[in-house]
């Protein structure tokens, strides 16, 4: 069960033709999530691999977005706007969010009194993983990031 729940999670990602460097979510009249994503550069960077041939992480930091290859793209930009606030979101070690394109309702956003949730599941394919932030204030923060197959059901039947 838990496998055709993300094999179609996998195949509803692709909404549009054609690939896309920057897609913009808009959850209401006044707020909007835009995400930018760049290619992954190799150059300088230190790949830990796992048995000689999975790649587990860059830079000594633990990637998301790859079944064990080099990734081929990175989120490089996550921007949050409330209203006339701009909140720059924790992107680190996030790489290949999508393919052609994203699917805007797996994404969340929810206020509750003075913090805002956001929550958004991203795959290009393989390697799918969730990530979710907490707003308070000026502040963002993100609470967490995770592969985790029992984790990406519950955050998207959230959704």
């Amino acid at each position: 069960m838990k496998v055709k729940i993300i094999f179609i999670f996998l195949f509803s990602t692709v909404i549009c033709s054609g690939q896309t460097d920057k897609v913009a979510i808009q959850f209401n009249d006044t707020t909007s999530l835009e995400l930018v994503k760049a290619d992954f550069e190799r150059t300088n960077k230190k790949i830990d691999y796992l048995d000689e041939q999975f790649v587990v992480g860059i830079d000594d930091s633990i990637l998301f977005g790859t079944d064990g290859e080099l990734p081929s793209s990175i989120l490089k930009e996550a921007i949050l706007k409330v209203g006339n606030k701009i909140y720059y979101l924790d992107v680190q070690n996030m790489y290949n969010p999508w393919f052609k394109g994203i699917n805007e309702h797996f994404f969340n956003f929810k206020r509750e009194g003075n913090r805002f949730h956001l929550t958004g599941l991203f795959s290009d394919g393989a390697g799918t993983y969730a990530a979710e932030w907490l707003i308070i204030g000026t502040s963002s923060i993100r609470t967490l990031i995770t592969d985790d197959e029992e984790n990406l059901i519950e955050i998207q039947k959230a959704q």
